[in-house]
Formats: C-alpha cells, structure tokens, sequence
C-alpha cells in the first residue's frame, strides 16, 4: 500500500525488503522508499508540531487569564494569615495527645486480651475437654 501511494519499490532499492506487487518486482525500476517515505514523514510532523506548539501561548495566556480572573490573588495572598477557623490552640493539642494516647492504650489492652495460648480464640480448650 504504501509502495503504490508514493509511487517506489522496496527501501533502499528493488532488491531490499520489497512487497510483490503488479508494479513492484525484484528487478522493478522504481526507485526506493526510504527518500519519499522520509519526505512524507517530515512534512506531516512538521506540520503537526507547528499546530501543537502554535498553541502554547494561547494556553500559557489562559492560564494567566484564569488566575487572574479566580480572585484569590488579594494583597493578603502569601502573607502567611491564616483564618482563626483554622488555628490551633494548645487545647486543641492536648486534647489531640488525650485522645491518642487512650486510643494507643486501648489498643495495647485489646492485643493483651487476644493473644497468647491462653487465649479463648486458640481453641485448644476443645481438645482437652474430649480428653477428659
């Protein structure tokens, strides 16, 4: 197909890596692919670069636009304030400690509790009980 669309015979010449066709044969006179399929190849990325890349500015000044137009750019913007709904105090850390703390506590209880071969998830009380 594509040795009838650009008009040659194999890749360098008639001799290399040709596919029969009707005008193509080993002793074909057309001449190789490699030279228009390179031509073709060049001429479509380029223009597919150019309209990729002609687009950039027009992206780089959206996103300009954009933050412009968010509003969150004020005078106080990256000054460090922060909203006292979102302070900490030193109850909000100590209450925070407390809680984990209880939480690592009971936790520790839990794996006391259900663990060891004394442990009523073991089962081996069964086995001794049929003994008996």
């Amino acid at each position: 197909m594509i040795q009838d669309n650009l008009n040659c015979c194999g890749y360098y010449n008639s001799f290399h890596q040709i596919t029969a066709t009707k005008r193509c044969f080993t002793r074909s006179p057309l001449p190789g692919c490699k030279g228009p399929l390179w031509q073709f190849e060049r001429g479509h990325l380029n223009l597919a670069w150019m309209a990729i890349f002609s687009l950039v500015p027009l992206h780089v000044a959206n996103i300009f636009v954009s933050l412009l137009c968010a509003n969150h750019v004020t005078p106080r913007f990256g000054t460090g304030f922060v909203p006292p709904l979102y302070r900490l105090t030193t109850m909000d850390v100590k209450w925070e400690a407390e809680r984990l703390v209880d939480q690592d506590l009971a936790l520790s209880y839990f794996d006391e509790l259900y663990e060891g071969p004394e442990s009523p998830l073991c089962g081996d009380d069964e086995g001794e009980k049929m003994e008996e």
